[in-house]
Parts: C-alpha cells; structure tokens; sequence
C-alpha cells in the first residue's frame, strides 16, 4: 500500500509563509524521511533548494559511496527529461515534492535518458520507509539510495518492496518461483551492481539456510554479502540460527565490521560468538565502569573503531590500533603477585614485571617456561609494595604484552594479531577480575562456539579485500 504522511508532510511545510522557513522545514522532512529509508546514511544540506545543477543533499556511506539528491518542484516529464539529460554524468536521485503524474510513467523520452538516474516521490519513498517493518524490508531501501534507477512512483515502489520481500521469505524456505518473480522488478529499477548485490544476498540466504546451491532460481555467482547486508543481518537477522552466522560470519573482519557504521545491534553478540576465531585485534583495554548488577548479561557494542565489551563493572576495548582507544584516564587497582598469580591460573606467564613506585624489577623465562612459580618472582613478592605492572602471556606460540597502569587502566597488545577467543580467554581474566556473572557469559559464548566451528564459510574473500577489488 502507498504511503501517503510524507507528501502530506511536505505539504505543510511548503505552505509555511516565510519562504526561508519552508525551505528548511521541507529538507527536515525529507531528511528524516531519506533517514528513515536508510538509517546509515549521512546526509550534507548544500543549503541550496531546488537548484538546476547544485543539489540539495549529498548522499554518503561509511564504505566511500555518495550520491546527490536534487529535490525538484516542476514534475512535468519533458522538464525532469531535460534535468536527467544534464545530469546524467553523475548519476543523481531526482526527488519530487509532489507525487509523479501519471505521464511520468509513459514518457519515453524520461526513460531514455534515467538508465542511471533515480526521479521518484514523496510517496514511493515514504512507502519504502514504512516498508522496513516488512519481512527483510530493511533490504531494498539502502540499494535504492545508492544504485535506483528509471522512475519510481509510489505504487510502484510498495510493489517493488512487496515482491522482494516475498523472495527473501522463499529463500529462507527454499521456493524458487518468488525469487523468479521478483528478479525482472529489481534489475529494472538498480544499477547492475546493486541488483547483482541484492539478489546475492538472496542466495546466501538460500544457501546459509540449507537450500541446495543448484536449485537456487537464478544465476548469481556466491560473491559474499555487502555492507548493507550485513547491516540488516546484525539488525534483522535470525538471532537463533547459530550455523547461519558461522556460515556467513567469516566475511566480515574486525576493520569492516567497525567501518558498518552501527554501534549497537541485536544480533552482534551471535555473530561475535560464532566467529571468536576469525575477528582478530591486537590492542584490548580494560577499564572500570559503574556496576551493571540490574543489566543484562555482558554486552557487545562498536565505539568509533573499538569493539566494545561490556561486563559488570568494566567494559573491554578492542582495536587494531592503539590510536583506535580513546584516552579516558581511569584509576585502576594494581595487585600483588599472589593475587596475581590466582588470576593468571595455569596460563603460560613468560614475564612479570613488578614496581614498588620507585624500583622496577623483572622475571623473565629463558626457554619459554612458565614464571608464576619462579623462585625469584616468589623472593620479590615477599615485599607488600611490589605490585604488578606488565605481564608477558605466551599464547599460541605468540608473545602478547598485558600493561597494568593505574591511571589509564589495563592494556595488552601484541605484535601480530590474535583472536577475540584468545584475548577473551587468556588476557581478559589476567586484566581484570571477573565476576561469576561475567565469567558465566564468556562460557556461554565459547559453548556457542564449540557447536559451530565445524561449519564451513560460504565465502572465500573477507568483505574488506572485496571491496578493494572493485
């Protein structure tokens, strides 16, 4: 069904008095609603406003596409015609204000000339707003913004919407004639790239569901998942089919997951604890945070190009960069070997470093054998004032570095990288000490993992190095 709130909406904001005033108040309006479509969208007012050659907005994505967006009052098709013609070299959306007559629809001569321009409406882009509510309706709206194309009226779009949403419910059940139906809509109305995109993911779902990869209706090569993919995916997808991440999840490295430009979503914790082994980093954090004893269990969320995990009473940092953490100074307590050495457990401790305030000591392992039960560390642990501050952990026949600094928190780092398992595993519980609730969580997580790792990636190429390709 069309939706009609928005052309009503702009309405009454071009019957404001002032003409100033209705400028700003339409672009809100339509700002909201292009947001409403796409809710990873950044949006750049030119401060111009229906304006031949200059557009309204500029477009843009976390993953370097943009696309102007020229908002446009005359909806005569000879004049959106001649507009196209003109700006055919960058590939606009026309947005009209008012809904498209019907000729729109019968120009030839508009058709010629939108092969790679977008004009459509008020009400096909309120109706591919409110049709995110749909069955994979957080899909088609995204593809739209970047790669539409030809002209889109309202009813044309909650057919569009419709029909796609139809055939990403029949790839979860594995019934071709939807996908069929649906194929000829969407490569009229997006670029080759988009629709090639779309309709892949349709296929990864197919597959990652169980679906037989030569039954699949239509010939697509099993290319991966692009980001508005995996936007939806961690949004919209199936929280409870844990091989279904497994599947999917060895696409998306720690830089391109960071760079999808969310910072919470529900189904990031699945995806994280299918793919402890693949998400790697070589910087954690540790700092104090206010107790959580009313919350939830711990949670994942994206701080700018952290992942951060929250417990407790801390949350844990993860990065590829230290210039990635942000510096928020902390005082943290320090501890003394004994206490030290229960936390560490039966891990490989190659190194302790210890400081009174004054004089730094150190116990090192010649041939990599385990410290915590050295005979030195022992003699200088006899001593109250000397506390921790370094460990070196023996991981995986790889050295990472634990930092414990009472004013800017606990750190680890390493020279190459290590997995969010090992870091989870190894270094959180020297860093920090768990409650029985947090250390409960992080059991969870690894019991996940252990059902899947068996499970092979659909995809051959992480979304990063793809991206880079094309």
């Amino acid at each position: 069904m069309t939706d009609t709130s928005l052309l009503t909406t702009i309405n009454e904001a071009l019957a404001v008095r002032s003409w100033r005033e209705s400028e700003q108040a339409v672009k809100s309006v339509v700002a909201n609603a292009l947001q409403s479509m796409d809710p990873s969208v950044r949006l750049k007012d030119t401060q111009y406003f229906n304006h031949s050659f200059v557009p309204d907005f500029v477009l843009s994505w976390s993953e370097g596409d943009s696309r102007d967006l020229f908002l446009r009052l005359e909806l005569d098709p000879d004049v959106l015609a001649d507009d196209a013609a003109a700006l055919s070299g960058i590939h606009p959306i026309m947005f009209g204000l008012d809904s498209l007559p019907i000729a729109t629809t019968e120009s030839e001569r508009l058709a010629a000339v939108t092969e790679t321009t977008l004009v459509t409406d008020s009400l096909a882009v309120s109706t591919l707003g409110a049709s995110r509510t749909n069955s994979f309706g957080g899909v088609l709206p995204p593809a739209l913004l970047k790669g539409g194309r030809g002209v889109l009226t309202g009813d044309e779009a909650a057919e569009m919407a419709s029909v796609t949403s139809l055939a990403f419910d029949a790839a979860e059940q594995h019934r071709p004639d939807p996908i069929s139906a649906a194929t000829p809509i969407v490569e009229s109305h997006l670029s080759p790239m988009q629709s090639t995109a779309l309709l892949n993911f349709m296929r990864v779902v197919w597959e990652a569901t169980g679906g037989a990869s030569e039954s699949f209706p239509i010939g697509t090569s099993l290319a991966g998942l692009d980001y508005d993919a995996f936007r939806f995916l961690l949004q919209d997808g199936p929280p409870d089919d844990v091989l279904f991440w497994r599947k999917v999840g060895g696409q998306l490295s720690f830089s391109t997951l960071v760079e999808l430009g969310i910072r919470s979503a529900p189904n990031l914790h699945v995806f994280l604890a299918t793919n402890l082994d693949r998400v790697k980093a070589k910087y954690l954090m540790v700092k104090p945070e206010q107790s959580r004893l009313g919350d939830p269990d711990v949670t994942w969320e994206i701080r700018g190009s952290a992942l951060v995990l929250r417990g407790t009473d801390f949350h844990a940092m993860f990065a590829q960069k230290g210039s990635d953490i942000p510096e928020e100074p902390d005082t943290v307590s320090l501890r003394g070997v004994e206490a030290f050495s229960r936390r560490a457990g039966s891990r490989n401790v190659e190194s302790v470093t210890l400081s009174n305030g004054s004089v730094v000591a150190s116990v090192d392992s010649i041939e990599h054998a385990n410290v915590v039960d050295d005979e030195n560390l022992r003699l200088l642990s006899n001593n109250p004032n000397n506390l921790v501050v370094g460990v070196g952990l023996a991981i995986n026949a790889k050295r990472l570095d634990l930092r414990l600094d009472h004013l800017t928190g606990h750190g680890a780092s390493g020279r190459t990288e290590f997995t969010l398992k090992e870091l989870l595993d190894e270094a959180l519980p020297v860093l920090w000490g768990l409650d029985e609730r947090d250390r409960s969580a992080l059991a969870s997580m690894n019991e996940v993992f252990a059902t899947v790792t068996e499970e092979p990636n659909l995809f051959s190429t992480d979304l990063g190095r793809r991206s880079e390709e094309e």
